[in-house]
């Protein structure tokens, strides 16, 4: 069965980028973008559930804060078997380590620097999906 992705990232060129890394790896899976936490939760509300989910850490614009989304995913059992996986861009320095320790709290699996090497952070992110059962 063809596992399911959804990215949640307001830099719009992350879908072509996960599209372009699957594609290049050869690798059956279904990726579903949006651009905000609030268009997440409802794409999940109507059906769809991820086997992994990539969270931006810091999302503009975004009503729903990260470690409110992680518990929401957390509560709904049809998303007991999801992968969350915060990626974000902002440097280390800037990350508040208080905001990261409640979201792995929440549930966050594992947190991910974006580099400038995506293809590699996106292989890094496909061993987390190819374990899954």
């Amino acid at each position: 069965m063809k596992k399911t992705l959804l990215a949640i990232d307001d830099d719009e060129s992350i879908e072509f980028l996960l599209n372009r890394a699957v594609q290049k790896l050869n690798l059956s899976l279904n990726v579903e973008c949006v651009e905000t936490r609030c268009c997440g939760l409802k794409k999940i509300k109507s059906g769809f559930i991820p086997d992994l989910i990539i969270v931006d850490y810091y999302i503009s614009f975004d009503n729903l804060e990260l470690v409110e989304f992680i518990e929401l995913v957390r509560s709904d059992d049809r998303c007991a078997h999801c992968e969350i996986v915060i990626f974000s861009g902002i440097s280390k320095e800037s990350i508040i380590e208080s905001n990261l320790d409640k979201a792995v709290k929440a549930g966050a699996n594992q947190v991910f620097l974006k580099s400038n090497d995506y293809l590699r952070d996106f292989k890094k992110i496909f061993k987390i999906i190819s374990r899954l059962p």
